[in-house]
């Protein structure tokens, strides 16, 4: 097994996710009573937000080693990862119990306040966090979101900075800065930030934020080069697609944007974006496909207001006026 999990070490620092995990899984398997090929998958399987397959093993490594703390963490983080935040409380605030002085321990647990909107809490373990270490990036990026919600720029972008300043190789730091001048309305230089992040560390959200800053701050043009230039590299991404497909509407080059709700629709056929906005551009072009989408944009998603805008539009069009006035005057309330 330690021999396993060496090669899965080697295979992971050449990048061979296959490899990483063929030897971790054979780990797991030949040694049905250990944690430590158990606690190297979990974090594997993390890394690669496959949290289903996480949850699996992590169930495994609480059987074989309940009061474990690595494994307490582990199982926490799976349920923050799923969103099930009010069930992770109790797995931290155990964790913290068996971990007082561990400032990682601190800042799930102030992470899972933070998701839970419960801000004083999430200010108390911040606070003990950065007693403990004062440049802890991931207590001053918490600092940051917290401070955003509460509609406190000035502050929010104290923390930003404090981070560009104590590690300005990290894109975070510039992404949290963007955020708050983007909540500022300052869309231009919100964009500048964004830049800047995207520059270290090119992402699928990056992406989206600095493309949404670009067409608020008045430049389509902008946002449509840097989308199209990343869904063709990463055509798995549906929201970029989603954002490309808007900012070409936008544009009124309909049908272009036809053609790029249609690659949506090959890969999600249900893709509630791409089948509203199809069915709205088709009627626009008089294309009669436009009430089959319309319809199924409503199946979707019936109590949606912009679908309810587009299948009442589209209904009144095609001469039913009666529902497709009732449709549109439930979309407008």
């Amino acid at each position: 097994v330690i021999a396993m999990l060496a090669l899965a070490r080697l295979a992971e620092k050449q990048s061979n996710r296959k490899e990483l995990f063929f030897w971790l899984e054979r780990a797991r398997n030949e040694a049905p009573g250990q944690i430590r090929p158990r606690i190297a998958l979990v974090e594997a399987y993390l890394r690669d937000r496959d949290i289903q397959k996480a949850e699996t093993i992590v169930y495994e490594s609480r059987e074989i080693a309940p009061d474990n703390a690595i494994v307490l963490g582990q199982w926490a983080r799976v349920l923050m990862e799923s969103k099930r935040f009010n069930d992770a409380l109790p797995a931290l605030k155990e964790l913290i119990e068996k971990e007082p002085e561990s400032v990682f321990a601190r800042l799930l647990l102030a992470e899972t306040y933070l998701n839970l909107d419960q801000l004083e809490h999430t200010a108390r373990e911040l606070n003990v966090a950065l007693e403990k270490d004062p440049g802890s990036i991931g207590a001053l990026v918490l600092m940051a979101k917290m401070e955003l919600k509460r509609g406190r720029f000035d502050q929010a972008q104290h923390y930003a900075k404090q981070i560009q300043a104590l590690n300005p190789d990290i894109f975070v730091g510039y992404e949290l800065s963007g955020d708050t001048l983007f909540a500022r309305q300052q869309y231009t230089k919100a964009k500048l930030e964004y830049t800047k992040a995207w520059s270290i560390q090119p992402s699928s959200e990056l992406v989206i934020k600095t493309s949404t800053a670009a067409v608020r701050s008045g430049s389509p043009g902008e946002a449509i080069d840097l989308l199209m230039t990343w869904s063709e590299r990463h055509p798995e991404d549906v929201r970029a697609w989603q954002l490309l497909g808007t900012a070409v509407q936008s544009t009124g080059n309909l049908h272009e944007a036809v053609s790029i709700y249609e690659k949506i629709l090959e890969l999600h056929p249900d893709n509630l974006v791409a089948v509203n906005n199809l069915a709205g551009i088709y009627a626009k072009l008089g294309d009669a496909r436009a009430l089959s989408l319309a319809e199924r944009a409503y199946r979707l998603a019936p109590e949606n207001p912009g679908v309810k805008d587009t299948y009442g539009w589209v209904l009144t069009q095609e001469g039913d006026v009666a529902q497709g006035l009732s449709l549109l005057k439930a979309a407008h309330k």
